[in-house]
Order: C-alpha cells, then sequence, then structure tokens
C-alpha cells in the first residue's frame, strides 16, 4: 500500500482504536448499571436523555470538531488519483473498530 503514507496509517489506526473502545462501552453499561443496583425504569430513562443530549449535540462536539480537522488532513495526504483509496482505507479503519468493539465487550462478558 505505497500510496497511503505514514500519516494516514497512523489516523487510520488511531480511528480503529477510538472506535472500539467506545463502541465496547455501548452494550455492557446497562449491565453494569444494573448490577450496581440501578432499576431498568432507571437505566431506560438515562439511556433516552444520553441519546437526546447526544443527538442534540454530536454535530457541535465529540466528532463534529475531530472530522473537519482530520478529512483535511487525509486530503492533504491524497492526490486526486489517491483520494477515494485514502478515504476508504480510513472509513474501513473507523468501521471496523465500530465492528470490534461490542464483539470484544461481549467476550469480556462472556
Amino acid at each position: 500500500m505505497k500510496s497511503i503514507s505514514k500519516t494516514v496509517w497512523v489516523l487510520s489506526i488511531v480511528s480503529l482504536l477510538t472506535d472500539t473502545a467506545s463502541e465496547m462501552l455501548y452494550p455492557i453499561l446497562p449491565i453494569y448499571l444494573k448490577t450496581i443496583g440501578f432499576s431498568v425504569a432507571l437505566i431506560g430513562i438515562l439511556e433516552g436523555l444520553a441519546e437526546a443530549v447526544a443527538g442534540l449535540s454530536k454535530g457541535y462536539f465529540g466528532k463534529g470538531i475531530r472530522t473537519g480537522a482530520r478529512d483535511a488532513i487525509l486530503s492533504e495526504q491524497a492526490t486526486p488519483q489517491t483520494k477515494g483509496k485514502i478515504f476508504g482505507f480510513h472509513r474501513s479503519m473507523d468501521t471496523l473498530g465500530a465492528d470490534l468493539g461490542p464483539s470484544l465487550a461481549l467476550l469480556y462478558l462472556y
């Protein structure tokens, strides 16, 4: 993969690890909250509030802040001929992390 620079590799691996770590939390959080004594109703309320706040604010915080800068760095590393390959590689690593996270969380639980 000669057309993929070290910078693109680093950004892609960071995205893979970040998504893996963050996605590991989602499937186990309700189980954890239940084991420390939260009621099912309270867990539902907390999850609903968290989703509402995230939905309203995600365009301004979190990925909304870093996505533009990251995409600018990726674009800078690409030529017109390699732009699709570089963005495709990065997005596939990002998606792989999102797939690995819940799977690893379930493996750790069982």
